[in-house]
């Protein structure tokens, strides 16, 4: 190892303007940001992964299809990391069939990656004749699922071999059908879960390697309408923590590493008042002692220390104005960044002890800052 730590940033947005990924040198001892450069303007880079073992870092583009085309699918993109100078190089684009990838995450292996797919809301008008001669119309939604890739050797994203597609309508605001936003797994990479927004579901699954198969396991129902976003993982116990899109409260989980099952221990407020309150990301110290989450509307961060079992109680609320959509904890530990997307700026924020948090500023100016990751090469 080098010893050189590099910031990457995904930007976000929708709308048709410059975005893609950049790369910062990070300064573990201030949590600023040094610009090196910006890549692939076109791309949503909804979410990033780092596998440390190949220095390759992955990024889903959430997308419909390429610039001027209809459609098709979405991407996710392997780019190598270069470990003295930060600049990346594409490895290689692949497609995926199903439109607006969201995450991705590696295996245990580093060899098979799970891509998750929320699609959009539109639908198609397609014209039935019924059995008795008559005519009707029938509404037809887009696929949403999770993809499973290969992972080459040199960290190149190989064929897709499988995927896990969801069926089914939902009149929660909002929602129209299912909604697969994000796909994480345990620290051990074994056992993965997904969280579908649409459908108010938790999906579990393991990877059968041998034949390249997504094995379904179980599925847990949320609260309605709530929308299951994100979750993070205690590093040691089967433990992880799940927010929701449009609920106040966020939930411990217990997990059984072999059939998949969750069993709620315990569900905490995020805020005193709800109004306005919508989770993006949370994340968990490398200790495994505190609990991180980010609220946009309000622009909070929420800080929970964990007890012996992983239970959480709330120990601090922190402003953090601009709209914090990702966060991240940094190698060492001592800083939290948040990635802004409304003020299009990573904020750093110095972590005690205690692991309450302060405001230590702007980190750097990013246009559409969506998520942030800080790598030790």
């Amino acid at each position: 190892m080098t010893g050189k730590q590099f910031a990457i940033v995904g930007t976000w947005m929708f709308k048709p303007v410059e975005k893609g990924i950049c790369v910062f040198a990070y300064d573990p001892e201030t949590a600023k940001m040094t610009f090196i450069d910006r890549y692939d303007s076109t791309v949503a880079a909804g979410q990033q992964y780092y596998d440390p073992r190949r220095g390759v870092v992955y990024v889903v583009d959430e997308c419909d299809g390429h610039p001027g085309e209809i459609g098709g699918g979405g991407f996710a993109r392997a780019y190598k990391l270069d470990p003295q100078t930060g600049k990346l190089s594409l490895l290689n684009e692949r497609r995926v069939p199903m439109t607006k990838p969201s995450y991705i995450w590696l295996d245990g292996s580093g060899d098979w990656a799970l891509v998750s797919c929320h699609t959009g809301r539109s639908a198609v008008t397609k014209v039935v004749y019924l059995p008795d001669g008559s005519i009707t119309s029938a509404l037809i939604y887009e696929d949403a699922g999770l993809v499973l890739l290969k992972v080459e050797a040199d960290g190149s994203l190989g064929k897709v071999c499988d995927v896990a597609l969801y069926d089914g309508l939902t009149d929660a605001p909002g929602q129209v059908h299912a909604h697969l936003h994000s796909v994480m797994g345990d620290p051990k990479g074994q056992i993965f879960f997904s969280c579908d927004k649409g459908l108010d579901r938790i999906y579990s699954y393991k990877i059968d390697r041998e034949r390249g198969r997504i094995l379904r396991m179980a599925e847990t129902k949320m609260d309605y309408a709530t929308a299951p976003r994100y979750m993070a993982f205690h590093p040691t116990l089967p433990v992880l923590y799940e927010n929701n899109e449009t609920s106040n409260f966020i939930f411990a989980m217990a997990y059984d590493p072999e059939s998949g099952a969750l069993r709620e221990l315990c569900r905490l407020p995020l805020l005193d008042d709800s109004k306005g309150v919508s989770p993006s990301d949370l994340r968990v110290s490398k200790d495994g002692r505190f609990l991180y989450c980010a609220v946009r509307g309000v622009d909070k961060l929420v800080v929970y220390a964990l007890d012996e079992k992983g239970v959480p109680s709330r120990i601090q609320i922190a402003d953090c104005p601009g709209g914090p959509r990702g966060i991240w904890i940094a190698p060492d530990g001592r800083f939290l960044l948040s990635a802004n997307n409304g003020a299009s700026e990573i904020r750093a924020f110095a972590i005690a002890a205690d692991g309450t948090l302060a405001d230590a500023g702007a980190a750097a100016q990013v246009d559409y800052a969506a998520n942030v990751g800080v790598y030790e090469v």
